[in-house]
């Protein structure tokens, strides 16, 4: 694990970071390619579930800069059942686990102290169906959205928090096939959501949405990021590709047109949902990944490879000004290690003032 400092008006520089590696060890770090990484809001501290296992990992960065271990929780024997993905609030951590059936699992989050205690109360395991692609929660309604990818049971489903059940609002409402991404975007103060279809170049869906079950399509959807987009990178893990910036003003998508690949903004209409081309648009490497909007609404990160040659994977980032322009950030792009051996990265996230990442063989 790195964590880079950031700076507010230039962003972060490859001589920035705290480093902790570990052995391939549970009783290490513990754990093998950790594929989910999250930062609950206002918080220090790190969840983070590896990739190969059932564990659940509670980290915290303290002030005088280290990573220290506050829990550690391993379900089962390898290679099942593993945590698929993770959303949380200040005080509770959702995730979706792979069992014989999938199931929606909630545990509590001591705020000062890490800890975490099983919440499985009420209707909790929460059973969802095959091959969940994105987890979100939707603080404005109180609800959890589980996108999942699975032919016959695909869709998007809305769950209402209410005391310790969940009460199925939209239960998966079909609106194409998707791509094997975790790009499910909700918005943080309407009720539209976005996620992208394998169709192209018109790949995003955009919806708007009620907590009476209503889901509506957009008009003009599904948009395209510009008119020569040919697909996205699946990258490790079921990549985020698309995001939507803390405010809500704009969306970002990674793409690939061609033999290029680039980051483009896209404005939000705030009344309509509707989503149109601003122009911003640049060039960014290889297999173009793990795109991530940090909290400050300030920087745009993803990872890629310069190939050929060289054979890096690197951090770049954008500086997002406030007309919705995007300028490359002036030490991006940072390297990261070779690609051989291999050590791929496998999540971004960010924790104001720093700026986390998370890369795994």
């Amino acid at each position: 694990m790195r964590i880079y400092s950031v700076d507010a008006e230039y962003g972060p520089s490859s001589d920035a970071y705290v480093e902790r590696m570990a052995p391939f060890s549970y009783a290490g770090f513990p754990g093998n390619a950790p594929a989910r990484l999250l930062v609950p809001p206002k918080s220090r501290k790190i969840i983070f579930a590896p990739g190969d296992n059932g564990s659940l990992v509670s980290l915290e960065y303290t002030d005088s800069k280290a990573i220290e271990i506050r829990n550690t929780f391993l379900y089962g024997n390898l290679p099942s059942p593993y945590v698929q993905r993770i959303a949380s609030t200040p005080t509770d951590v959702f995730y979706t686990l792979n069992t014989s059936s999938n199931t929606l699992q909630r545990w509590s989050l001591n705020s000062e102290t890490g800890a975490l205690a099983l919440k499985n109360s009420g209707n909790y395991p929460f059973g969802v169906a095959c091959s969940p692609l994105s987890l979100r929660y939707d603080r404005k309604n109180e609800s959890i959205a589980v996108l999942t990818g699975y032919a016959g049971t695909r869709g998007i489903s809305f769950l209402k928090s209410q005391g310790d059940s969940l009460i199925p609002i939209s239960p998966n409402f079909d609106f194409g096939t998707l791509t094997s991404n975790d790009n499910l975007c909700i918005h943080p103060e309407r009720n539209f959501f976005y996620s992208t279809i394998s169709t192209f170049p018109n790949t995003i869906k955009a919806f708007q949405y009620s907590m009476d079950g209503a889901i509506t399509e957009v008009s003009g959807s599904p948009f395209a990021p510009d008119t020569t987009a040919s697909g996205l990178a699946t990258g490790l893990q079921m990549t985020t590709n698309m995001v939507i910036d803390p405010d809500g003003k704009y969306l970002a998508i990674a793409y690939v047109a061609g033999s290029n690949r680039y980051l483009s903004l896209l404005a939000i209409n705030r009344e309509t949902g509707a989503l149109s081309e601003t122009g911003s648009k640049y060039s960014v490497g290889n297999s173009p990944s793990n795109l991530h909007w940090d909290k400050s609404g300030q920087f745009i990160y993803l990872t890629s490879d310069t190939g050929g040659s060289t054979n890096n994977y690197q951090l770049e980032y954008f500086k997002v000004m406030s007309d919705g322009s995007i300028t490359r950030g002036v030490n991006s792009p940072i390297t990261i290690n070779p690609m051989s051996p291999a050590i791929g990265i496998a999540n971004i996230e960010s924790i104001n003032p720093n700026f986390y990442l998370r890369y795994a063989p």
